[in-house]
């Protein structure tokens, strides 16, 4: 049993049903097995040896409790270990050495350590990015999942900051509240890395700013921000890539070709992949040459390419709605459309036409950087390759449902469950 970590429980309870589960299901399994057996008199209890009830059938009461009592002292042996591997990962301030290198007295020095002392707003911070990732990417959310501790912990905090950076620009209501937060955003980035020439502030000058310039439900995203494992560069372009967003205000569409295209996507997806890999490399025991460094981000940034030309795809209605044409103008003209058609119809056959001819330009670019995942460290590579197959399904859907209604969820396509989940177990068996 693996319980999620990255959602530790603030109030200090069990989660129930990791609990009860694992214990309820093998007894229950057990008892079926013991009662046949019993009944055929496959084995018998000594008379002398037991009280003579029965819970039914031929399943004798200490048979049963027996059962009970083993699986209760293995599940709870293993929330024990379970819940010290979650302290050291949500903690490395109090423990630096990574946990793959602890040993048996580092886990019981987390049980001699009082919970009074555990930053508990940190544990906060970090359920509320694990529910933002819930809601805003189910692909990325299931990908999560199978990352080792720290570096799950803080790649879904990087999630959460680009996510909420998206969100208040996007949810503004005018262009003037949206350069507002771009100028916040970036005053903090100047600040957490000391980019106006001052050494970088301290965690308590970041909160404080970051509390004066920002609204509460946003404040953990910026303050857990694994700023110190990352460079600045692609944070202050992903801001850039905000900016071009902004010209949608003003009745512009800044997607005139194929290079804006590409700009567009480096900015806001290929920064995210270059960064991802930053944590990679922090985190994993096994340091990759510079050379395949370089290489692995350079594939980071073509993925990131596909990932956002998928992402594109999947959300031409949606964006209509909210006013945007990623679709390069040139492509529209092409086709005897422009962006005011897409905005006034974005369900029209053309559109689909269009939408195919992006999704052939992703699948290339993910042909062209796939492979070299192949360079990263096993211990990595499985659950990188299910995040990008998870996203890239996203594509195979639309291409498969060209010519008929797809699943959608307000207007956009989805995968099955199932089909993740496949996706997911095919990757990690193979990788």
């Amino acid at each position: 049993m693996n319980m999620p970590h990255p959602e530790f429980d603030t109030s200090g309870g069990l989660p129930f049903a990791c609990i009860a589960v694992p214990i309820c299901l093998p007894t229950l399994y057990l008892w079926v097995v013991d009662e046949l057996a019993l009944g055929r008199g496959t084995w018998a209890i000594e008379s002398g040896t037991k009280l003579g009830w029965c819970l039914w059938g031929s399943l004798e009461l200490e048979e049963a409790v027996f059962f009970l009592t083993t699986n209760a002292l293995i599940v709870f042996g293993l929330v024990a270990f379970d819940r010290n591997m979650a302290v050291l990962d949500t903690f490395p301030e109090m423990f630096p050495a990574a946990p793959e290198h602890m040993s048996f007295n580092s886990l019981m020095k987390v049980i001699l350590i009082d919970p009074a002392n555990y930053d508990m707003n940190r544990v906060r911070g970090i359920r509320e990015a694990v529910n933002t990732l819930r809601k805003k990417s189910r692909s990325f959310y299931l990908a999560s999942s199978v990352f080792p501790g720290r570096l799950r912990i803080d790649l879904v905090l990087l999630y959460s900051f680009c996510r909420v950076a998206d969100d208040l620009v996007d949810e503004s209501s005018t262009e003037a509240e949206a350069r507002s937060w771009i100028r916040k955003l970036s005053g903090y980035t100047d600040r957490a890395y000391g980019a106006t020439g001052e050494k970088s502030r301290s965690p308590a000058d970041l909160a404080s700013y970051a509390e004066k310039n920002f609204p509460i439900r946003v404040r953990s995203a910026l303050t857990l921000l694994p700023s110190k494992h990352l460079p600045s560069g692609p944070l202050y372009k992903l801001l850039k890539g905000f900016e071009m967003d902004m010209a949608f205000t003003n009745g512009v569409f800044p997607i005139g070709n194929e290079a804006d295209l590409q700009i567009y996507a480096s900015r806001v997806a290929s920064t995210v992949g270059e960064l991802c890999l930053w944590l990679v490399f922090y985190h994993s025991s096994i340091k990759l040459p510079e050379d395949e460094k370089s290489r692995l981000r350079q594939a980071a940034i073509t993925m990131g390419y596909a990932l956002q030309y998928v992402n594109i795809a999947r959300d031409i209605q949606v964006d209509a709605e909210m006013g945007r044409v990623y679709l390069p103008t040139d492509w529209l003209r092409e086709e005897g459309l422009t962006p005011r058609d897409i905005l006034d119809n974005p369900k029209q056959a053309k559109v689909e036409t269009l939408r195919q001819k992006l999704l052939g330009l992703a699948f290339e670019e993910y042909q062209k950087s796939r492979p070299i995942m192949d360079l990263l460290p096993d211990e990595i590579r499985g659950p990188l390759i299910v995040a990008v197959e998870s996203y890239m399904e996203i594509g195979r859907v639309l291409r498969e449902k060209s010519s008929v209604p797809s699943k959608t969820k307000r207007g956009r396509a989805t995968v099955p469950r199932s089909r993740r989940i496949w996706v997911a177990w095919k990757n990690l068996s193979t990788s």
